[in-house]
């Protein structure tokens, strides 16, 4: 266990999580955004679902360059890693959407903004989807 637990990044549910450690990454790879908050070594428990929403509510297109984009955008998809995961934690399923939100949008966007939807659940839009 302590081998495994060793090779993951910070994990943005704990409190002593250390952001320091992404951002070690996050400032010096080319790697898309997307493919690092995929990527366990450099962050724990971020999956597909939760960075499609993370992105979405940072402003961050998941083919962005990280090295690219700097530090106040890291900050921004750090609070939204954070954020996510813990309202996930509490209910017991990804919410990423924010309550008053949700309840304002209705179905099916009272869950999820954009993961597996057909269209925007703030704007309307169509969305694409493509594999990273």
């Amino acid at each position: 266990y302590t081998a495994k637990a060793g090779k993951l990044g910070p994990d943005p549910l704990r409190e002593d999580a250390d952001p320091e450690r992404l951002w070690k990454v996050w400032s010096r790879t080319r790697r898309a955004v997307g493919l690092l908050l995929m990527d366990q070594s450099a962050i724990a428990g971020v999956g597909n679902i939760f960075r499609a929403e993370i992105l979405f509510k940072a402003g961050v297109h998941p083919e962005q360059p990280a090295l690219d984009t700097g530090r106040e955008v890291f900050e921004r998809v750090w609070a939204h890693c954070v954020g996510c995961l813990q309202a996930g934690f509490q209910h017991g399923s990804i919410r990423t959407v924010d309550p008053d939100e949700g309840a304002r949008l209705g179905p099916p966007w009272e869950r999820r903004y954009i993961y597996n939807q057909a269209s925007c659940g703030r704007c309307g839009s169509p969305l694409l989807s493509w594999v990273i």
